[in-house]
C-alpha cells in the first residue's frame, strides 16, 4: 500500500482529490496538509512514501517545503501539482530534486501511472516529457546561464504581481483579467521587468518569476 500526504492550499480541491485517491485500491491518504509548514511537519511525523503537493503554498512554497524535509530525510518524494506543465516548470522542479509534475486536471488513469511511477523511483512529467526530451530541456538549460536575484532590485507592487502570476502559469490575457489592465500594460510590465533582471526570453523571464515568489515566499515566513 502507497502512504500518501496531500498538500494544497484550497480546501476543495485538496478534498476532491483525496476522495478520489481514496478509490484507488493501491494508495492510503494518511494527511494532508494546507501549506507548506504543515506539509514538513506532517512528512516528518508520518514519513509517507510520497507527497503530492502543489507549488503555491502559503508559509513555505511547495519547493521550499521538499528543501526543509530533504534535511532530515534526503530521499523524501515529492510529486508537483500545477495549472500548466511549462519547461520552465519541469526543469525548475527537477532542479530542485522533485520527482515529478502533473496538471490538476489529470485524469485518474494517469494519476495512478505518475504516482507508481515515482514511488517506484522514476520520473513523471506527463505524457509527452519523454527521457530523451527531459535531456534535450537540460541540456538547453546548461547551456544557459541562471538569473541571479539581486537584493537591490527595485519592482514595483504591478510588476511583483505580475511575477506572482506568471509563476502560476498564467498567460498575458489572464494576468490582465485578474489585474483588471489591458494586456499591453501587461506586456509592458514584462519588458521592464525583463530589462530590469536580464531576461532575454519568456522562458527566463518565467524561471526568474518562479525563482522571485519563492525567495518571496521563504522571506515572508521567516519575517525577513
Amino acid at each position: 500500500m502507497i502512504k500518501l500526504i496531500i498538500a494544497d492550499d484550497h480546501q476543495l480541491f485538496r478534498q476532491g482529490l483525496i476522495a478520489l485517491l481514496n478509490e484507488f485500491d493501491d494508495v492510503e491518504v494518511v494527511g494532508e496538509a494546507c501549506d507548506g509548514a504543515e506539509l514538513v511537519e506532517l512528512f516528518l511525523k508520518l514519513q509517507p512514501d510520497l507527497a503530492i503537493v502543489d507549488i503555491s503554498m502559503p508559509v513555505l512554497t511547495g519547493y521550499d517545503a521538499l528543501n526543509e524535509v530533504r534535511k532530515f530525510i534526503p530521499r523524501a518524494k515529492f510529486l508537483y501539482l500545477s495549472m500548466y506543465s511549462t519547461p520552465e516548470y519541469v526543469q525548475f522542479t527537477r532542479k530542485i530534486g522533485g520527482k515529478g509534475l502533473i496538471g490538476k486536471n489529470i485524469e485518474r488513469k494517469e494519476l495512478s501511472f505518475a504516482i507508481n511511477s515515482v514511488v517506484n523511483g522514476r520520473e513523471y512529467y506527463g505524457k509527452e516529457w519523454t527521457q530523451e526530451k527531459l535531456q534535450e530541456l537540460e541540456d538547453s538549460y546548461r547551456r544557459s546561464s541562471d538569473l541571479v536575484i539581486d537584493p537591490d532590485l527595485c519592482l514595483t507592487v504591478k510588476e511583483k504581481e505580475v511575477l506572482y502570476y506568471l509563476s502560476e502559469g498564467y498567460s498575458t490575457k489572464e494576468i490582465a483579467d485578474r489585474l483588471n489592465c489591458g494586456t499591453r500594460t501587461v506586456e509592458s510590465h514584462r519588458y521592464k521587468i525583463s530589462k530590469k533582471v536580464g531576461a532575454n526570453s519568456s522562458a527566463q523571464l518565467i524561471a526568474f518569476a518562479i525563482k522571485f515568489v519563492s525567495v518571496h515566499e521563504r522571506k515572508k515566513s521567516t519575517g525577513t
